[in-house]
Formats: C-alpha cells, structure tokens, sequence
C-alpha cells in the first residue's frame, strides 16, 4: 500500500507566507518487520477480535496491497473470513480473495474451488448486497480462471473439470421455494454459474453430460449448453426438444441459430 506525503514549511519569523514542499511517496509494505502491510493490519484486528477493523481492512484490500510472499498467507485467513457471521465481512473476505487470485503466480484447482465455494454461499446470502457483490465477484473470478487456463505455459494444477460440480449445481437450482429471497437467491446463482461457464466456454465441456441429462432444463441451462458447445449435434437435438414443450427461450435460440 503506498499513499502521496506532501507538507507547507516557513519561517514565519521572516516571512508570512508557507511553501509547499515536494510530494513523496510513501510505500507502507516496505517497512521494517512487515509491519504496516495489510496482511498484518488484517490480522492484529483478527487477534483484537475487532470486528469493525477487521471488515474495514478486508474492504480496503485490494491487489495493490500485495506482495509476492502475501498472497499465500492470506489465503487461509480470507477463507475463515467468508464464513463469518456478518454478512459485509464476508462480502469483503470474497472481494480480497478475487483480488488475492491475481497477484498469484500459480493457482491450483483446489484454491479455485475453495473461492468458488465462499462466493456461491453469498448469492444464497440473506443480504441482497452481498448477493449482489458475490454476482459481481464470480465475474471477475471466471475471467481470471479463464486467461490462466488458456495462457501459453500456465499451471497444470487448474482444471476447469475440478471446480465444475459446483457451477452444474448452481445452475440446477430450482425456483420452487416460497420464500422470495430464496427464489432471488436461486436466480442470482444460476446467472452466476451461466457467465462462468460462459465465460469458459469449450473448456467446461466436461460439464455438457450433466447439464444434457437435465430433464426440465431451465432457460439458464439452455443458454450454457450452447456457450459450451453451440455445434454440438447432442445440444442442438435438446434445444429442439425444449422448444417442442414450449420453453419460450428454446424456441428464442432456434431462431436466432438461422
């Protein structure tokens, strides 16, 4: 973290007039003993059980913050913080981990779904801005997930096949609850998963079995079967069938592939 110092000085013994001295820049992580960087700002308020300081560090993170031996150290501590009782905590613990992710060199897909995992459970969030920052906070975890599967040389610990369950599941899940903050919590999820593996395209294919073996596909389901494999003969015949039940949206996708 680095923050811009500048002062006025004089001698108002000889003069009445200040002047401003040079700007300087000041970089908080290089202090001795790694004492005033976030990683340890983020933990003494932990250890003071400060919960006010500790959701106000996690909101300042950002992937400015890190330095190459932080990354690690936070992983651990920001994934405790996504389970935590107070909804803002967790909705900031999921913005640091995605802003963790790209200061990362490597990331394998256990990491991946560990991430996934925390901000699957804030679109189920009680609170409506958490839902709607975890939304956002899959985003941009999906396109980072993308460029490193896709980047020439990248890491051969991530595969998109290890954190696919998770998405498959959020994208199955069902409108029927009574509850309208459940029924917004569903939707919130299945959009969600739909960018991800959108955003993934051909490489989530190992997700095609699972979703073409849907029996009542939702319209979020038909729009990732053909974001996966928009030419596959299997997709196509299932698109046709949901538009011979009167599934508006198949009907919308066949028409729209003339």
């Amino acid at each position: 973290m680095t923050t811009q110092v500048k002062g006025f000085v004089g001698l108002l013994e000889v003069e009445d007039q200040l002047h401003e001295t040079p700007t300087t820049t000041v970089n908080f992580g290089n202090a001795k003993g790694s004492s005033c960087d976030s990683y340890s700002f983020l933990l003494e308020a932990i250890e003071s059980k400060d919960v006010q300081e500790t959701r106000q560090n996690l909101c300042d993170i950002s992937d400015t913050h890190y330095q190459d031996h932080v990354p690690d150290k936070f992983m651990p501590v920001l994934l405790g913080l996504g389970h935590s009782q107070d909804a803002q905590t967790r909705m900031c613990a999921g913005g640091a981990m995605v802003a963790m992710t790209r200061a990362l060199n490597s990331m394998d897909a256990a990491a991946a779904e560990a991430i996934l995992n925390v901000l699957a459970n804030g679109l189920a969030d009680p609170d409506n801005e958490s839902r709607i920052r975890a939304s956002e906070y899959l985003r941009d975890f999906a396109r980072d997930i993308r460029l490193r599967l896709s980047r020439q040389g990248g890491t051969h610990d991530l595969t998109a096949s290890a954190f696919l369950p998770i998405l498959i599941k959020m994208l199955m899940e069902p409108d029927n609850s009574n509850a309208y903050e459940q029924r917004q919590a569903a939707l919130s999820g299945r959009m969600a998963a739909l960018h991800v593996l959108s955003t993934l395209g051909s490489m989530a294919s190992d997700a095609l079995p699972a979703l073409l073996d849907a029996a009542n596909p939702n319209d979020e389901i038909l729009y990732a079967l053909v974001a996966i494999a928009p030419k596959d003969p299997r997709v196509a015949n299932n698109i046709r069938l949901a538009a011979a039940r009167g599934n508006d949206t198949a009907v919308q996708i066949l028409k729209n592939s003339h």
